[in-house]
């Protein structure tokens, strides 16, 4: 008489093989996607199509006053904007108000503003302005003069503008090793390319333009996110020094 094998206990192991086999090709899956996911998440405020049209502008206002471009451009003479290091200027959107309460024009028709003091509890008249825009034409006969410019600038949430050499190596190190800057903007500039391999024209006649924007973030906790842009902008060809803010 024939011995009948009891083959239940074999298939019960095959079940268990294959699911150790199913969950372990679902780990590395879920270890290899969940951290592009997030990179891709928080790579979404970088050079999106709206910050990308900001940057944009302004490299239009720069490139078209030509009494002001040279120093706009000139990252080795900065009196009225923040050297870092001589690798960038930071052109700070800083809050302002009238010089004199009424905020009446003076006999040039222009309407001079000043640093709002710390203390400072009255809220009449404030505006913010950027310092770049102040380096613009201030007739405002041209499309392009400081008003538009800071306009622009508060229509915008632009908070912060940064100019920098066309390779942006130098400038990537020093930020890495600098506190001086914000987690985000240190997140974006180690996405951007260095542009090390550009040619000589470019390295020599461009820089690159940053545009930092403020928004106002949709959680119930009213936290602010920043979206970035850089955009290559022309240099002038002389160092003088006008304007002021």
């Amino acid at each position: 008489m024939k011995k009948k094998l009891n083959k239940k206990g074999f298939a019960m192991v095959e079940t268990l093989i294959c699911a150790v086999m199913v969950i372990g090709m679902v780990s590395v899956l879920y270890n290899l996607i969940i951290p592009l996911v997030g990179s891709s998440s928080s790579r979404a405020n970088y050079d999106d199509l709206d910050t990308k049209y900001i940057a944009y502008y302004i490299k239009e206002m720069i490139e078209t006053d030509s009494s002001s471009v040279n120093n706009i451009t000139d990252l080795t003479n900065s009196p009225y904007a923040t050297n870092c290091g001589n690798t960038c200027k930071i052109y700070k959107t800083r809050t302002k108000r009238c010089e004199n309460e009424a905020c009446s024009a003076d006999s040039n028709g222009e309407i001079k503003y000043i640093d709002v003091p710390t203390q400072f509890t009255s809220d009449i008249h404030f505006t913010n302005k950027n310092e770049l825009c102040e380096f613009l034409d201030s007739t405002k006969l041209t499309k392009n003069n400081r008003y538009f410019c800071n306009q622009y600038v508060n229509a915008s949430h632009i908070t912060n503008m940064y100019l920098l050499d066309y390779d942006t190596s130098n400038f990537k190190k020093f930020i890495a090793s600098s506190k001086a800057f914000s987690r985000s903007l240190k997140e974006y500039v180690k996405y951007m390319p260095s542009h090390s391999a550009a040619t000589g024209d470019k390295k020599n006649n461009y820089l690159r333009l940053i545009v930092e924007v403020e928004h106002e973030a949709t959680t119930e906790f009213g936290d602010k996110y920043y979206t970035y842009s850089s955009i290559e902008v022309k240099k002038g060809s002389a160092t003088t020094v006008t304007g002021g803010i």
